[in-house]
């Protein structure tokens, strides 16, 4: 069978040259992209860091609710991303405990820790007979390149 297949290709070859070299350049093409599809679609599919693949997580929050959807047109479908209140709550419960200075004109936040500022924290607290158990401090202000450029405060 084998025999006959190519005794018929060589035939086709001589009777029309043109065609069949076409022929075979369209397959050999398309084992080339099929080739490279798999070839990626494999290396894509591999861990790309399999050292560290214990301690990467995948967060995907749902601040999606029936009553206010996503989109008004289309409210079967959620929010497709993560809200910047929902990605700073998010680092803020994972992160080392620590308070902000947020500058009201250009938005700039500040992260510092002070830990006389804590421990007069626990001293109000238990002044109150309060058990502390979480605060959140955030001050307010201009910051340092705001004030030198002399803006002002956009929140009163």
């Amino acid at each position: 069978m084998f025999a006959y297949n190519v005794k018929l290709a060589l035939k086709s070859m001589r009777r029309n040259p043109v065609m069949t070299g076409l022929t075979v350049a369209a397959i050999a093409v398309g084992i080339g992209i099929s080739m490279t599809t798999l070839t990626v679609h494999h290396m894509m599919s591999n861990n790309p860091i399999p050292q560290k693949s214990d301690v990467l997580f995948a967060v995907t929050l749902d601040s999606w609710g029936a009553l206010r959807p996503f989109e008004d047109d289309r409210p079967e479908r959620a929010p497709h991303q993560l809200t910047f209140r929902d990605a700073e709550a998010l680092y803020e419960n994972v992160a080392e405990h620590h308070d902000h200075c947020i500058c009201t004109s250009c938005g700039t936040i500040i992260e510092f820790e002070n830990d006389r500022i804590e421990s007069l924290q626990q001293s109000v607290a238990q002044a109150f007979g309060f058990r502390l158990v979480s605060h959140k401090m955030e001050l307010y202000g201009i910051c340092a390149d705001c004030g030198r450029r002399g803006e002002s405060s956009s929140v009163e």
